[in-house]
């Protein structure tokens, strides 16, 4: 073999070698079926693909356009995902980010809390079912991704695992006039993230092949139509129908109704957080409250008020709203980066040596 062949194997050794290792890198899933978005540098949304044309410049004026591939959970965080969270995240959030653990903002509806001044006990409440979806304020959704991202411990001691990773739980302070200081933008090296408007909104509206094929562009609701969701139960209607127990039916009961990249439930189940900051903004008691985070899509049973893909000025404070959970992930961890992008260099050279 000629040394250009030997180093053409080598090159394409190393490739698939980097290319192994960059699979087996991927975040583990831990219950959650993710999909992956790719299509990195779309365009934005154009005025005719939006329903309301409201701006909030700059916050939307390139809502939809992410630079990069990510993962995003196909269905929101359900009730047994976070069931095990709040047993293991209860003593932080009670002591040290002072939050009510008996209240829905830290629980998420259907778990239920028995023995909370000494030792808690959480458990499903009656007629609730793990797979239904749940909610919570921000800085609980912030906590659970930082327990992704340390590996989801479970047990005594595994309380660590929620202080930090992806959200610092110290920002989670008020101020005298009660604005936040939350942390704005999941940190560098985030392996789980709330996903922020522009990765919300491409996962659930953007199209690559909205036009036809190669031509991208935006689809009006996020189950790839123009046309919005019917609410009622399935077979009757496509989105926001409810339990016998009030709460919106488990997740993945409409399977025929998604967005582009797949993703259900992106109408109906719960309204969901996004890390995107709104603006500040000034109560009529003179008081100003800022990091009120954008919420996207709608409630079950709520209708398709919020289902438009430029619906966004619904928002909540850090410690109001509860709100579902949809994930945001890496597609591989930064570690296999070096190793494939070193193969790519020896391609690079043996090509333009020829």
């Amino acid at each position: 073999m000629t040394g250009e062949g030997l180093l053409a194997s080598f090159a394409g050794l190393l490739i698939a070698s980097s290319s192994t290792l960059a699979q087996s890198n991927v975040p583990p899933s831990y219950g959650h079926d993710f999909v992956t978005v790719g299509a990195p540098g779309n365009r934005p949304a154009l005025p005719s693909e939006r329903v309301i044309n409201f701006n909030l410049t700059p916050v939307t004026e390139q809502i939809g356009a992410v630079n990069y591939t990510y993962r995003i959970s196909r269905t929101e965080t359900t009730i047994g995902q976070w069931l095990d969270f709040v047993r293991v995240a209860w003593p932080v959030y009670q002591n040290e980010v002072r939050g009510n653990i008996l209240s829905g903002a830290f629980t998420g509806s259907g778990i239920g809390v028995l023995n909370w001044t000494t030792n808690p006990t959480f458990f499903l409440v009656r007629e609730a079912s793990v797979t239904q979806p749940t909610n919570m304020e921000w800085r609980a959704a912030a906590m659970y991704c930082n327990w992704l991202h340390n590996g989801r411990p479970t047990g005594p001691g595994a309380e660590w695992s929620v202080r930090s990773g992806a959200y610092d739980i110290r920002t989670f302070t008020r101020n005298p006039d009660l604005s936040f200081n939350d942390q704005l933008r999941r940190s560098e090296g985030a392996r789980y993230w709330i996903p922020d408007l522009n990765e919300w909104t491409k996962a659930a509206h953007y199209d690559p092949n909205r036009y036809g094929p190669g031509q991208e562009g935006y689809w009006k609701y996020p189950v790839t139509s123009d046309t919005a969701p019917l609410t009622g139960p399935p077979g009757q209607g496509t989105t926001g129908g409810t339990a016998a127990n009030g709460l919106p039916l488990p997740v993945g009961s409409y399977p025929d109704v998604q967005s582009p990249w797949g993703l259900l439930d992106a109408s109906g189940g719960y309204s969901e957080w996004t890390e995107t900051v709104m603006f500040s903004w000034q109560n009529q008691y003179g008081l100003v409250s800022d990091n009120s985070r954008i919420i996207r899509g709608s409630n079950a049973g709520a209708g398709s008020f919020r289902d438009e893909i430029d619906a966004f000025p619904a928002s909540a404070g850090a410690t109001g709203g509860l709100t579902g959970l949809r994930i945001a992930s890496l597609v591989s961890s930064p570690a296999a980066a070096p190793l494939l992008f070193f193969a790519l260099c020896v391609c690079e050279r043996r090509v333009r040596s020829r």
